[in-house]
């Protein structure tokens, strides 16, 4: 099975970690009487039934103690073609265009949103639970405190993170009930002062740090061990490693203050860098899958979460602006792979030095003398042209035999160019170009923001990840079963990814549209 993790979990997490700034406006009071405004008015566009994505981002806020607070839900609504309505469903409150504030049409229980763009965002408010709760637990000097009497504190503090994946349904396998938390990949993470904090420890996590802060990262797939009975089989220690749903942060505290605590579930449906329609039902199949498992989890390990945050907190709609492009950018590759394909296959060194001779060899023929030859008049001018010949006569075999050793290769591109869908690619390269246009704009514009990432990461961060990644065994572990307890685990975990693979969505979609989701969690501070 092929991993090419580490590029895609970067998008995938800066897309959970950094969508994390809500911008709220206000108003302010007059006395005179306000003047009538117009509510903006919308297009209305022929109704669609082309494919539509649906990106959800769901944004919880929570009290230090994880109690949920507020459900701000933010779609993404994509379709190939501007200027289409397109029907949308959804159970939230409250439900307005990000950019335009202009409400969607209602009909039953149905939506239309009539779309300028290929993309539209709209929020809205939910009254429901999420999926993954958030519990935080503080205690002082082995006491448990609250966190409004912790602030200010000073002493051995020690934190408690516990998560519940609540998200649950019974399977049958070989005639008896299995209970299954649906899969996601939990992670979590703080920033403490080096000048409040001292001796922090983590379990089942990093501590990277700046020398004015330390970075606390924690990640694993709460529920796991359960769902795959691990336990049971002897395989205790891959569930801990992988399936934690408890983590612990230690330290020694002066003047106690912390900022907000970030967490981020993405459910394993919205992680396409596994590829679980692609796992079958063996052993081997279950041996690369929790391989795969852990390379995705060493490269969120990989990735120092509050240092984005940090850094990109305040400029969401760049960033937003920048995932997309990211988004578009492969699907601009993904519709022009055949074209790229063929040209990496023709540009090669050799073919490149060959089509150079004969352009040399051409730059070296009189083609004028050439022309008049065969078009002369004058019988007068025809010693004076087979002269010229005479001269361009070596040349004109030396460009020859150059061209027909390079003629089968403009042989080959032009069987490949009947291809339907590099045809379709040539047909659509103006489009192509200006959107890789576009794209280039908004990466320059987001320079300085990559530049600061980039600065989060350092060569001894980089070792203590992998230091944490390699104390994990999976397949020395996994060869120590039976045969029978093998293929048991390995029909589990495909009902395991399989009841993940179902679940996309928070809120509401239609037979028509697919779609992802990731939910942010973000702690007040003490």
């Amino acid at each position: 099975m092929q991993n090419n993790m580490p590029k895609r979990a970067l998008s995938l997490t800066l897309a959970a970690a950094l969508i994390v700034s809500v911008c709220s406006g206000c108003s302010k009071k007059s006395d005179d009487a306000p003047e009538a405004t117009e509510k903006p008015r919308q297009a209305v566009y022929k109704l669609t039934d082309a494919a539509v994505t649906k990106d959800e981002t769901v944004f919880i806020n929570i009290s230090p103690g994880g109690e949920v607070k507020k459900v701000n839900v933010t779609d993404r609504l994509h379709t190939d073609m501007p200027q289409v309505r397109i029907e949308d469903k959804t159970d939230l409150k409250n439900v307005a265009d990000v950019k335009t504030f202009i409400e969607p049409v209602i009909k039953g229980d149905k939506m239309y949103w009539d779309m300028d763009s290929t993309d539209l965002y709209y929020n809205g408010v939910s009254e429901k639970e999420p999926p993954m709760s958030v519990s935080v637990k503080y205690y002082l000097d082995g006491e448990e405190i609250s966190p409004d009497k912790l602030s200010g504190k000073s002493g051995e503090v020690k934190m408690t993170v516990t998560v519940t994946n609540k998200l649950t349904k019974s399977v049958k396998l070989g005639g008896k009930s299995y209970s299954m938390q649906c899969p996601m990949l939990f992670l979590g993470g703080m920033i403490m002062p080096e000048e409040t904090f001292s001796e922090v420890t983590t379990d089942n996590g990093v501590i990277l740090g700046d020398g004015a802060h330390k970075l606390v990262c924690f990640m694993g797939v709460p529920g796991m061990s359960k769902s795959l009975g691990l336990d049971s089989i002897g395989l205790s220690a891959l569930g801990n490693a992988l399936g934690r749903s408890s983590y612990t942060v230690t330290c020694k505290a002066k003047d106690f203050a912390l900022g907000n605590m970030m967490f981020v579930a993405v459910p394993f449906s919205s992680i396409r860098a596994l590829g679980f329609s692609d796992v079958s039902v063996s052993v081997d199949g279950m041996k690369d899958m929790l391989s795969d498992l852990e390379n995705l989890m060493n490269s969120f390990a990989s990735l120092d979460i509050n240092g984005m945050i940090q850094v990109l907190y305040g400029n969401a709609e760049q960033i937003e602006t920048l995932i997309n492009a990211v988004g578009d950018a492969s699907k601009l590759y993904e519709e022009n792979k055949a074209l790229i394909d063929m040209l990496n296959k023709y540009i090669t060194d050799g073919n490149l030095d060959a089509l150079e001779r004969v352009l040399n060899d051409l730059e070296k023929i009189d083609t004028d003398s050439i022309g008049q030859l065969a078009n002369y008049k004058p019988f007068k001018n025809l010693v004076n042209l087979i002269s010229k010949l005479d001269k361009n006569l070596g040349n004109l075999v030396q460009f020859t035999q150059d061209y027909l050793k390079i003629a089968p290769i403009f042989e080959d591109i032009n069987n490949d160019l009947k291809n339907a869908e590099i045809k379709n690619a040539i047909d659509n390269l103006p489009q192509t170009i200006k959107k890789l246009r576009s794209l280039v704009d908004v990466l320059r514009q987001s320079e300085d923001l990559l530049k600061q990432t980039s600065k989060v990461f350092n060569s001894k961060s980089i070792k203590k990840i992998m230091d944490f990644a390699n104390s994990i065994e999976t397949n020395e572990s996994l060869n120590k079963l039976t045969k029978a307890q093998a293929q048991h685990l390995a029909e589990r975990l495909q009902a395991w990814l399989d009841f993940g693979e179902s679940y996309s969505i928070f809120t509401q979609r239609t037979s028509n549209q697919t779609s992802s989701v990731v939910f942010v969690y973000k702690a007040e501070a003490i």
